[in-house]
């Protein structure tokens, strides 16, 4: 009996090891960067997401997005560090909107500006909005 409990508390430890580790490894961004960004709202269409990076801060994963929009509520400067290839300054403008479609290359942002940055990601969850 006393091995059962035993396999049974290894069993079940590393079942939370592996739920730890794959939502470590995730792309989203709510997981790879839960500090930064906030879900809104959710249904079968679309996910909004707001996202906060305060000066002089990066996020401390790689993620990526399905097509997605972004609205910019305050705006200023980051650094985009993709996985692959060289990372790209941005400037995010306030007021500004753009559609963009599915990351291929997950990254990170670094706000290397001096003002909080804040912006608004409509992420398209139904196929039809993929293609």
């Amino acid at each position: 009996m006393l091995k059962f409990i035993i396999h049974l508390g290894l069993l079940t430890t590393l079942a939370f090891s592996l739920v730890a580790c794959n939502k470590s490894n995730s792309l989203d961004p709510t997981d790879a960067a839960s500090h930064v960004y906030k879900k809104v709202l959710e249904n079968d269409d679309i996910r909004m997401l707001v996202a906060t990076l305060p000066a002089g801060e990066k996020e401390p994963r790689p993620h990526a997005h399905p097509k997605h929009a972004i609205y910019v509520i305050v705006g200023g400067e980051l650094t985009q560090y993709p996985v692959e290839g060289s990372p790209e300054k941005v400037t995010l403008k306030t007021g500004e909107a753009e559609f963009m479609d599915a990351t291929t290359t997950p990254y990170y942002n670094e706000n290397t500006g001096t003002t909080t940055i804040q912006w608004l990601v409509v992420e398209f969850k139904k196929e039809e909005n993929q293609e």
